[in-house]
């Protein structure tokens, strides 16, 4: 008896043609996708650099009074201001922190050139001992870079003094050993030759940064009775890790005395981004801090021209109140709690608001946007109509 097997068949389906038609889509996709991603790339670059045009163009075409309204200056003879150059932006910071490097950054920004003007020191050690102006020329403003200050003893707060208020001009040698003395209220000249905005130069790879608040205690007791405040600039951003920012940030603010919105972290045009195209990111910070300095130059300009006014009626000498005086005044009128007065004080600081003539002309926009309470409000009005 025969027996019958069963037998399989296997049928071979050559799937090469498959595959490789499958390799090829697949390689489309990702072409495909890729072009996608570099065209939502390019119009997110292009958007970038839209914003930081319209930021270019209005410093460009700025005049002053533009930002505190010229209406403000009514009664002021400010015709003085409305010629270029007429805003005085003075960068101050030690040695080393990239104070040149930001005014090159800055011409190359606004002048939309190549390479900035400003004498770049590679190699630490001082750049600057004169007073040297820049971005001089159509703009109503100019950076004024000086030499490199460090301690704030007598001797560099006197010659820092004298820079604010016009008694070293440019090109003149910053001189740390003379005997000059800071000078003192009533002794500072016309406001048209003075340094209206102070922007702070602090690099945050400085390994002095932790002491900076103590080095920096009498700049800051200098500046604020006379209502001077100040923009901090942070530099070597890109050579900061992301978990360091805020905390450097915090740092410096209070040893500049700079609200925090007035201190930015900037990247410069320097080393090797020195010939990289334009960047988005390093001009619209840029153009930030340019920004924030001409509405303090503006403010401190017209808060100066009052105050002389003021002098020249009553033939006496005036001290500019601070916030923090005027509060402090106001706890010894009234039971208020500390603590809530120092909320205010920061929000006002947050506004650039740090002294009693500022807060007094901005106080109705103040109560609309800082929320403080009607008795609160009250005892505010009392001491602000007393000053």
């Amino acid at each position: 008896m025969g027996s019958s097997e069963s037998k399989v068949h296997v049928i071979y389906e050559d799937t090469t043609d498959k595959d490789i038609k499958r390799e090829i889509r697949k390689e489309q996709e990702e072409a495909q996708n890729k072009q996608r991603q570099e065209k939502i790339k390019q119009e997110n670059l292009e958007a970038e650099f839209k914003k930081v045009d319209l930021k270019r163009n209005k410093l460009r075409e700025y005049t002053f009074g533009e930002y505190n309204h010229i209406e403000s200056f009514e009664g002021l003879d400010v015709l003085e201001f409305q010629q270029p150059g007429a805003i005085k932006i003075g960068v101050f910071g030690p040695a080393g922190a990239g104070k040149s490097s930001f005014i090159y950054t800055c011409e190359r920004i606004i002048n939309e050139i190549n390479r900035g003007t400003a004498d770049v020191k590679t190699e630490g050690g001082e750049g600057t001992i004169r007073l040297m102006d820049y971005l001089y020329g159509d703009w109503h403003y100019k950076l004024v870079d000086t030499r490199g200050f460090g301690t704030y003893g007598i001797s560099e707060l006197a010659a820092f003094s004298n820079i604010l208020f016009g008694n070293v001009t440019v090109g003149n040698e910053v001189d740390f050993n003379s005997d000059a003395r800071p000078a003192e209220v009533g002794e500072e000249g016309d406001v048209f030759n003075w340094i209206h905005s102070v922007v702070f130069v602090v690099s945050a790879k400085d390994p002095r940064i932790k002491q900076l608040e103590t080095s920096l205690n009498p700049m800051r007791k200098y500046l604020r009775p006379r209502g001077i405040g100040t923009i901090t600039v942070i530099t070597h951003r890109d050579q900061v890790d992301e978990s360091e920012i805020e905390d450097i940030k915090t740092s410096v603010s209070a040893a500049t005395g700079s609200a925090i919105n007035h201190t930015f972290f900037v990247t410069n045009y320097t080393g090797d981004i020195l010939s990289q195209p334009p960047r988005p990111d390093i001009e619209g910070i840029t153009c930030d801090v340019l920004t924030a300095a001409l509405i303090m130059g503006e403010r401190y300009i017209r808060i100066a021209m009052r105050k002389q006014q003021r002098e020249a009626g009553s033939g006496e000498a005036q001290t500019i109140k601070t916030v923090n005086s005027l509060f402090e005044s106001l706890r010894e009128k009234f039971p208020i709690p500390e603590h809530k007065l120092l909320v205010i004080e920061r929000e006002l600081e947050i506004a650039g608001i740090y002294n009693a003539p500022d807060l007094k002309e901005a106080w109705t926009e103040v109560t609309e946007r800082i929320e403080i309470s009607k008795p609160m409000q009250k005892y505010i009005s009392s001491v602000l109509s007393a000053n």
